[in-house]
């Protein structure tokens, strides 16, 4: 059979008592106020007394000291320092758990990045600019060549500058073409020219004027390429018999390794041409026309 115990709380004071602090209504057995939280009575323990019987040293007056020699002896804790060190470690425990509740998501808080002048990475290059050509799609014509630019060795902003260099010159309509587009020019070349011409004299009339400024200056015809100018992209894959390749085509034959280059040989059709118009034909006789080699 179970037993009950009643625990009688201590009687602290009168019923209807109230609260020095805020004179709110205690009940007899209440030690601090609701309201205010100032205590009701003396403390349990008489700390005060305690504290007041002990000597310098915090020992109980009548405890002799026995410290070795030399030894520094305790330091005695007053009051205030307790309190002092009690307020301290609410705070360090009140802080810390605010910075837990800031530290609880679930995503880690963004590092800060600070970008310092001239000690970042370096810029990245520039993409070198793509080469236009100013010549009218599909026009079939003539204009006067002013300066023919080697593609291997001209970057297009260089055949830009040049194309402005003309047009300060006196060239006010000056452009420029890859002369690889065109069946009717020698491959290869950035041709800077100026005006577009369906008639060769009106272009013979424009260089008269423009031959002073540029000596070297030429009339051309431009003739729109067909689709094999371009070369056959089949050509070096052995898939035809006969094609027509670019230099360019030809220029990345020659720079393989020698091993890659035994075998695009191997595959070459037996006939390739090159565009634009053919050298002249060589009828002299065998040695230059001389009669070397005849019989006499």
């Amino acid at each position: 059979m179970a037993t009950i115990e009643t625990i009688h709380r201590p009687q602290l004071g009168e019923q209807g008592e109230r609260c020095t602090a805020c004179e709110a209504e205690l009940a007899p057995d209440q030690r601090y106020c609701l309201n205010c939280g100032r205590r009701r009575a003396d403390a349990r323990l008489p700390f005060l007394e305690v504290l007041a019987d002990r000597d310098a040293d915090g020992r109980p007056a009548d405890v002799p000291s026995v410290a070795p020699a030399g030894a520094p002896g305790p330091r005695s804790v007053t009051p205030l320092a307790a309190v002092t060190a009690v307020s301290a470690v609410v705070v360090a425990l009140a802080a810390g758990v605010v910075i837990g509740h800031q530290g609880d998501g679930s995503r880690a808080a963004k590092p800060q990045v600070i970008s310092v002048a001239g000690g970042g990475p370096a810029a990245a290059a520039t993409p070198t600019a793509k080469f236009v050509d100013d010549w009218p799609k599909g026009k079939n014509g003539y204009t006067v060549q002013l300066q023919a630019l080697p593609k291997d060795s001209t970057q297009p902003p260089a055949v830009a500058a040049a194309k402005t260099a003309a047009q300060g010159k006196g060239a006010a309509d000056a452009g420029a073409l890859d002369s690889d587009s065109y069946a009717s020019l020698d491959g290869g070349n950035y041709v800077v020219y100026s005006g577009v011409f369906d008639k060769q004299k009106d272009a013979q009339a424009s260089l008269s004027k423009l031959k002073k400024s540029f000596p070297a200056a030429k009339v051309v015809k431009v003739s729109a390429a067909g689709a094999s100018q371009k070369g056959d992209p089949n050509a070096l894959n052995g898939k035809t018999k006969s094609a027509t390749v670019d230099r360019s085509q030809l220029k990345g034959l020659h720079n393989l390794p020698p091993s890659e280059y035994q075998k695009k040989a191997a595959k070459l059709p037996d006939e390739t041409k090159l565009p634009g118009k053919p050298p002249p034909a060589d009828n002299k006789a065998p040695g230059g026309g001389s009669g070397a080699g005849a019989s006499g």
